[in-house]
């Protein structure tokens, strides 16, 4: 995709509003605020931010939440979750190459389901790097490269049917690699959903039965709460074993102090 066909298929697919779950993703969260040690009063940007659900959650504990998006209708949609949810989010309309942010801005800097597309990990990793303060941490949450989901992709990729346009499966060593050699330092890392095919599946399909075929999101978005108690699967996916084998893999690396 050329970038003015990547902006139309955004702002299309926001606007179009179709989903039937708002759920920020736990072990994003959880990984978070193990690093950062809570999130009162935590700078925390997040760069290519759609729904913006883990900036609504992080702001919902107590975080100072920055959005950067450069989808316009993806605006109105996290603005109305942030506002029906009761927290505030600021929303910046930018690109991720030229962040409007000074150097060491923040305490998290954050991007899920981004920098997976071809070249941009090479492209906005150092901007992000650039506005997190020494000490502070950059997350980067990717497909992962041993699952269901990459095969599956992999699959549809070549039958032209994966709507999202190419994209680049990675490894946490890989991970650790790239992080690496721009002078970030390993934290942790974690991994997200399991079957996630089949899991959505099931809650969208009860969930339209619940609300007779028109989900309430499209007019009311507000952010479902998560557990307070870790499940089995959240444990999982922060476990060792979540990073290798589940379909999302996340990494938190911290910028140098000096």
């Amino acid at each position: 995709m050329t970038e003015t066909e990547r902006i139309f298929f955004w702002n299309r697919h926001w606007a179009e509003r179709n989903f039937y779950n708002l759920r920020a993703h736990n072990s994003l969260i959880l990984s978070s605020k193990k690093v950062l040690g809570g999130f009162p009063e935590r700078n925390i940007l997040e760069v290519g931010s759609g729904r913006a659900v883990d900036s609504i959650e992080m702001a919902r504990r107590g975080a100072n939440c920055i959005a950067v998006d450069f989808s316009e209708t993806s605006f109105g949609l996290s603005q109305d979750i942030a506002r029906n949810s009761g927290v505030k989010i600021i929303q910046c309309l930018a690109n991720a190459e030229q962040l409007p942010f000074t150097d060491g801005c923040f305490n998290l800097v954050f991007s899920q389901g981004l920098m997976e597309h071809p070249t941009l990990m090479k492209k906005l990793l150092p901007e992000q790097i650039r506005v997190t303060r020494p000490g502070g941490f950059v997350l980067i949450d990717v497909p992962q490269f041993f699952s269901i989901q990459a095969m599956i992709k992999w699959i549809e990729l070549k039958l032209e049917k994966w709507p999202y346009g190419p994209e680049v499966n990675f490894t946490e060593r890989e991970l650790k690699r790239i992080t690496g050699s721009l002078g970030l330092e390993y934290t942790t890392s974690y991994g997200r959903e399991f079957a996630p095919m089949v899991h959505l599946g099931i809650r969208t399909a009860l969930s339209r039965i619940r609300h007779r075929g028109s989900p309430p999101e499209l007019k009311n978005p507000i952010l479902e709460h998560l557990p307070t108690n870790m499940g089995l699967i959240t444990r999982l996916e922060l476990s060792f074993i979540g990073s290798m084998v589940l379909n999302n893999i996340g990494i938190i690396a911290q910028k140098s102090k000096a």
